[in-house]
């Protein structure tokens, strides 16, 4: 090995080539640990997140939660190896918790994922105030596009309304000589959709008194709004 490595003189504990290997091993040691911490992590972030989707089943819940529970205990090993490895480094990096990795919600929180084999602490995105800048921005790209949604959501949102007035309170109209009874516990059953319609309407009309609503409303979206003005307050 020391021919191949073309080493003249054999490497002596506390030698100078002998102590930079050293520290490449302790280096290598903790960025591995931090590699698999790393992507635990993720994965658990991942888990998390369609924990928390609409849609999803109880037999699918049951089968996350214990995915989940089995993963925490590979993230807590993974800790465990994490801290043993920075305290080996000549500068001890912070060590970690389980307590402060479950508070985490994105993968910005773990500055610890900065160390990586290439040191990005000097990366212009790096930067605390950077990060939150880009964060601030696709926030901003984000909400410009809810705006859009929010015009289609509030018209989608009066015409069902407006259609289940009629639809219901026709009903009523047509079945009451047949069939009184039916008739009143359809009046019954609107008469309690219109006390939540009520609230539904009083919140979208004040969506509609927004400032940047107004500014970005069509012509197209002005007529549901107008019906929201003019219904809003009232009783059906």
């Amino acid at each position: 090995l020391e021919a191949c490595l073309n080493i003249e003189v054999r490497w002596v504990e506390g030698c100078e080539e002998w102590v930079k290997a050293k520290k490449m091993v302790k280096e290598a040691s903790y960025c591995k640990a931090l590699d698999k911490l790393e992507c635990l992590l993720v994965a658990w972030m991942f888990k998390m997140t369609r924990l928390n989707v609409s849609g999803t089943g109880y037999k699918m819940h049951k089968h996350i939660g214990q995915s989940l529970k089995n993963h925490s205990k590979s993230i807590q090993n993974a800790i465990t190896a994490y801290n043993e490895a920075a305290a080996t480094l000549s500068l001890p990096c912070q060590k970690i918790t389980w307590d402060e990795i479950i508070d985490f919600s994105y993968l910005l929180e773990f500055n610890i994922l900065h160390d990586t084999h290439e040191d990005v602490h000097e990366r212009k995105w790096a930067k605390p105030q950077n990060q939150l800048l880009m964060s601030r921005f696709f926030k901003y790209i984000r909400a410009e596009e809810e705006i859009a949604w929010v015009h289609v959501e509030v018209k989608r949102l009066l015409t069902h309304m407006v259609d289940e007035e009629d639809e219901v309170c026709g009903r009523a109209k047509e079945v009451e000589a047949e069939d009184p009874a039916l008739a009143l516990q359809l009046r019954l059953y609107w008469k309690e959709r219109a006390q939540y319609n009520s609230l539904h309407r009083s919140c979208l009309f004040a969506i509609t008194k927004l400032a940047l609503i107004m500014q970005t409303a069509t012509t197209g979206q002005l007529e549901p709004m107008l019906r929201i003005s003019r219904m809003a307050g009232g009783s059906i």
